[in-house]
């Protein structure tokens, strides 16, 4: 069935822009300023704005939880602020446990009610070449490396690592711990950059924030955008509506008003639809793609 978003403003990269949504089978078939000679049927939405939906990052241990902890942590920090994809974060101590910790995570996601990509999180001792190829060869599109007050991470072989990453471009996202306070956490950002910089190895200048939506050019470096955070012509029906009021032009954090998730209402005001097992895994092929 064809049908056409019409009257809303939709808000992208920072931007607002009056335009409407063709919508077929459950894919956005065209965007355009005007559909006005087109006779299907329409839904307006013109006291709102259309944005695409969240993602953010988990790094909970959910392994171990109950199938009801799982779903009021997805309602609580996911579902009810709009988010429709997580990056799921895995504490590795060995290079061996890799595979191991990659299956349980995937189990523990099976019902996910979103869709998820893992990432490992790992001390320097574990960031070696044979770590990125086999991160490489899963299309592990990120990893997270814990940077401490003492420097170890800067004794990395970060040559070796370099060519290790080639050519799929995997990121390296810094994770500090909480009990690092703000001066030292700035210093140590700081001189991450400068290293990675100088090596010229991708990388993420700043820490992730749980359950906040993550920024556009760090989805671009991932690879998850275009695939989520985005509205495009090929694209699912995926995405949610603020009230026009309620929005200035910065990335969009209050709760939604309604989210749609690959055409499903999964939000609406306060009530939510919990659909165990509607997210599923995402592949990056490509990290860096569209940066």
């Amino acid at each position: 069935m064809k049908y056409i978003i019409e009257g809303g403003t939709m808000w992208t990269n920072t931007k607002r822009k009056e335009m409407e949504l063709l919508v077929e089978d459950g894919k956005i078939r065209g965007i355009r300023p005007s559909y006005s000679r087109y006779q299907y049927m329409r839904m307006n939405i013109s006291s709102f704005i259309i944005a695409p939906t969240h993602v953010m990052m988990d790094d909970a241990p959910i392994d171990d939880w109950s199938n009801s902890q799982l779903k009021e942590h997805f309602i609580h920090h996911f579902l009810s602020k709009g988010c429709t994809t997580v990056l799921s974060v895995i504490p590795i101590r060995y290079e061996k446990d890799l595979s191991k910790q990659l299956n349980l995570r995937r189990t523990s996601l099976f019902n996910s009610p979103i869709d998820f990509l893992i990432c490992p999180l790992v001390p320097p001792k574990v960031l070696t070449p044979s770590f990125v190829r086999t991160c490489k060869k899963l299309l592990i599109p990120a990893i997270l490396v814990q940077l401490d007050e003492d420097g170890a991470w800067e004794d990395c072989p970060w040559g070796w690592i370099k060519e290790a990453i080639f050519p799929y471009l995997l990121v390296l996202i810094p994770y500090l711990p909480s009990s690092i306070n703000d001066k030292q956490r700035k210093k140590i950002l700081k001189r991450w950059d400068t290293v990675l910089k100088n090596e010229k190895i991708t990388h993420y200048t700043q820490q992730i924030v749980p359950y906040t939506p993550i920024e556009e050019r760090i989805l671009k470096k991932i690879g998850v955008f275009p695939l989520r955070g985005n509205l495009m012509v090929g694209g699912e029906i995926i995405y949610n509506l603020y009230n026009q009021t309620t929005l200035n032009d910065s990335v969009p954090t209050d709760a939604p008003l309604l989210t749609v998730f690959k055409g499903q209402i999964i939000k609406i005001y306060d009530k939510i639809e919990y659909r165990p097992g509607f997210g599923t895994e995402l592949k990056i092929k490509r990290p860096l793609y569209f940066q």
